[in-house]
């Protein structure tokens, strides 16, 4: 379905603020979304994908004003938006096929989009940080929560980078375990 070019969105001044503070707060996770995507296509192509994610925002205001979990919302269709985008340029640029496309998909990147639709369900989030210690699901909250390094976590808590990103690694087995397990 093609979208006429002209189509103009009219928000309200509250849903022009609420988008725009939505895109605000989380502008290092889609940069850093579209980044991981589009790789050596990021300084041709980012600022487009990123503008797209901002317009697809405003035509889904409706849903992210209801959605419970916005912020996660706007991160899986940050992801989805620039693999269309690359899939998009590689094909009128290029005339290749999806095929010709590389599309790396370590296992974190399977383990994340679980997370990430486990994060969409009512209460799942709850029930998978309650699998760590207080101590891990300290680290947790920092690294992801508020998108610390492991070097800044190991700073604030006067421990080695390797400790953390050994918990780290802890942390991803022990909520991949709980996702596989049937309390899921």
């Amino acid at each position: 379905m093609k979208t006429n070019e002209k189509e103009v969105f009219r928000l309200t001044t509250d849903e022009a603020e609420y988008i725009r503070d939505l895109i605000i707060r989380n502008e290092y996770i889609i940069r850093a979304e579209v980044r991981l995507v589009l790789r050596d296509k990021f300084e041709q192509i980012g600022e487009d994908c990123i503008s797209e994610i901002y317009l697809l925002a405003c035509k889904k205001i409706a849903v992210l004003k209801k959605h419970e979990k916005p912020d996660a919302w706007i991160t899986v269709a940050s992801k989805k938006v620039a693999q269309n985008m690359a899939r998009k340029h590689n094909t009128v640029l290029n005339n290749s096929t999806d095929d010709n496309i590389t599309n790396v998909r370590t296992e974190d990147n399977v383990f994340e989009d679980a997370l990430y639709n486990i994060w969409m369900e009512d209460g799942s989030i709850d029930k998978l940080l309650n699998t760590l210690t207080p101590h891990e699901r300290e680290i947790y909250d920092l690294i992801y929560k508020k998108r610390l390094s492991s070097k800044e976590v190991a700073i604030l808590m006067g421990t080695s980078d390797s400790t953390i990103r050994n918990t780290v690694a802890k942390i991803k087995q022990k909520i991949k375990n709980a996702i596989e397990t049937i309390l899921f």
